[in-house]
């Protein structure tokens, strides 16, 4: 992977990887990458702690995950956060959002259910997949903290009146779907 991550990125890309940042607690890892030419990662944070550990099916994943972060930012490697709002990671927003404060995330991209592309055909779970009216309630107050600590936040497939006015310029819907 660092000789595709160098190739990409001496013929001008800015090569960018999706990971749970596991295996960027190496600090060697880190820095190979660095070397290597990588512009950012994307850094799949659907949970904390035993969450996480239970999501990714790996005892001490979470604090794998932290430590990874830490030496990315250590290292002054851009990255950016993905989570998905499950009902397990939607009780967990204001944690996520604070590490990704404390840690230096550039942006937070916030994933709701998405009946289309990767997900067509596929019914809404009662069990894990809040209503739209409970990330309503949960999501604005993170959203403020992230945007005031100068985190872009991005919110996906979020029918637009679910958020109040403040955040409707956080919300890329199906419009944007060419462009993921």
């Amino acid at each position: 992977i660092y000789e595709l991550v160098e190739y990409c990125s001496s013929i001008g890309l800015k090569p960018t990887l999706i990971t749970n940042a596991i295996v960027l607690a190496d600090e060697d890892k880190c820095k190979r990458y660095k070397d290597a030419g990588i512009d950012d990662f994307l850094i799949s944070v659907h949970g904390i702690g035993e969450a996480f550990d239970e999501i990714v099916g790996l005892r001490r994943g979470s604090e794998r995950q932290l430590q990874g972060l830490r030496n990315l930012q250590k290292l002054d490697i851009t990255f950016r956060f993905n989570t998905t709002l499950t009902t397990q990671a939607l009780s967990q927003l204001e944690a996520i959002s604070t590490i990704a404060i404390e840690t230096g995330a550039r942006a937070t991209n916030f994933i709701t259910f998405n009946p289309f592309a990767d997900q067509q055909g596929q019914e809404r779970s009662k069990d894990g997949v809040p209503r739209y009216e409970e990330i309503k309630e949960t999501l604005a107050g993170p959203a403020r903290k992230l945007e005031e600590a100068g985190v872009e936040v991005n919110v996906r497939y979020l029918p637009r009146c679910m958020l109040s006015e403040e955040f409707r310029k956080n919300i890329y819907n199906f419009q944007q779907l060419p462009y993921d």
